[in-house]
């Protein structure tokens, strides 16, 4: 499933169960490290993998802040992606 922007992604949210959410961090409207704050703030612990192609440090503390599962830069490998998800999923 996909969405837009992190408010589609809530509203997709509310209506499917969602195992995981890969969320780029710049989006139009809300974008990933305010979707994870919204995530964590209602209580929901739903594995966030956060992208981006910024070393920014505040993405690596909100990220932190807020438990992400990871933040992957980009450019990445597919391998690399494929290994975040093997470990989320043989915790959960």
């Amino acid at each position: 499933m996909g969405a837009i922007n992190g408010r589609h992604a809530l509203e997709q949210l509310a209506q499917n169960p969602i195992d995981l959410i890969l969320t780029d961090i710049y989006m139009p409207e809300l974008n990933g490290l305010e979707l994870l704050r919204k995530l964590r703030e209602d209580g929901n612990n739903i594995p966030v993998i956060l992208i981006t192609g910024f070393d920014a440090d505040e993405a690596k503390q909100v990220a932190q802040d807020y438990h992400a599962s990871a933040l992957l830069l980009k450019p990445f490998r597919l391998v690399q992606l494929r290994e975040l998800l093997d470990n989320i999923f043989a915790t959960v």
